[in-house]
């Protein structure tokens, strides 16, 4: 292959790779659009896992971040990684603007092991949402984890979408979000 060929197979790829990450941006920002405003309805009733505890609980009409956590992701993984939210909850419970809410929806054969995995490992509750309720009651959150990470308001109307935990940019931006909370 000659010198000419080789750079115009780069040129070509540098194309197609920024038309892409192109495409994936409006895709990004038109799911965002969508979410926004969003209501968010809460199961009746969830499971309530916390430390030692287990019980029957539905979620406070406060302005709330959830992290939902669905089925098709492995429940042990996305568990053991829940401890980089620590800092999150403690400060949600410090400053009252917000509820830190883990919600889980765990296939029926990994339910046992999350419920003793957040037993030992999370100082923080977890709701876990049998039978996918939670993603019943809000068909339009997205199958895409990234998309899995929301603050609402007091009404349950979703005001932000974004994971604090991903990056110094990230977490900017959600405390910005909850500055602008009512």
């Amino acid at each position: 292959m000659n010198c000419r060929c080789k750079e115009s197979l780069a040129l070509v790829f540098v194309l197609v790779c920024s038309f892409l990450s192109s495409c994936d941006r409006v895709r990004i920002n038109r799911t965002l659009n969508q979410m926004l405003s969003k209501e968010v309805v809460a199961p009746a009733a969830l499971e309530k896992v916390q430390m030692d505890t287990i019980g029957s609980s539905s979620l406070d009409p406060r302005a709330k971040c959830i992290l939902y956590i669905d089925s098709t992701e492995c429940s042990s993984c996305r568990i053991g990684h829940l401890a980089v939210y620590s800092d999150l909850y403690r400060w949600s419970q410090e400053s009252s603007a917000f509820d830190f809410v883990v919600v889980i929806s765990p296939k029926a054969k990994e339910r046992e092991r999350a419920v003793s995995q957040i037993h030992y490992q999370i100082e923080f509750p977890v709701y876990i949402d049998d039978g996918s309720k939670f993603l019943s009651l809000n068909p339009w959150i997205p199958q895409d984890p990234r998309f899995h990470c929301f603050l609402t308001d007091r009404l349950g109307r979703v005001v932000h979408v974004g994971d604090p935990t991903w990056s110094d940019k990230s977490k900017a931006l959600f405390l910005e979000a909850v500055g602008k909370l009512p």
